[in-house]
């Protein structure tokens, strides 16, 4: 699917995480939609063997999650692509309302890989496929979940510049 695979819309960077454990105690049959990264993995599986989490480990556990326990979920997740058919440096950060993707190379709106130029609905798609990307991407995910229409405005970008830095 064009935007998806090899992108950081989400559908390009969400992954189904599927956790069974009845002995561990986690319960069957729900599906959470809070932020968590890939970082996380590591210190949820610690937590849940009753194993000490090492301080170098950068992820925060979602254990409390899966028990269904109170959970302070992430603010925000970052998501990285440099390189996959070709160079195409990208970073973004993705809050529960919003998205911001910063493309630190000029590009074809997505880079479309070569399996999915023979799906039928890569041609349905080309005329959105073959714009030139712009270098900042900012989507309101409350009103355009699919990001479709970046905000153009100054004030917004400001805005979410400084929830980013305030992030790192």
């Amino acid at each position: 699917m064009p935007r998806a695979k090899c992108t950081l819309y989400d559908p390009g960077i969400e992954v189904a995480l599927v956790w069974r454990w009845p002995i561990g105690g986690l319960k069957g049959g729900r599906v959470v939609s809070e932020l968590v990264s890939n970082v996380d993995v590591t210190p949820s599986l610690l937590e849940g063997l009753g194993l000490p989490v090492p301080a170098s480990i950068q992820g925060l556990s979602f254990w409390s999650l899966l028990q269904d326990f109170r959970y302070t979920p992430r603010a925000e997740v970052f998501a990285e692509k440099t390189f996959h058919t070709y160079y195409e440096p990208m970073r973004a950060v993705r809050t529960a309302t919003s998205k911001l993707i910063v493309n630190l190379e000029v590009s074809t709106s997505v880079d479309v890989p070569a399996d999915i130029r023979e799906s039928p609905i890569y041609p349905r798609m080309l005329g959105q496929l073959n714009a030139v990307r712009p270098p900042v991407e900012l989507y309101d995910l409350r009103d355009d979940p699919w990001s479709n229409a970046t905000w153009p405005t100054t004030r917004r970008l400001r805005r979410c510049k400084r929830i980013c830095v305030s992030a790192c």
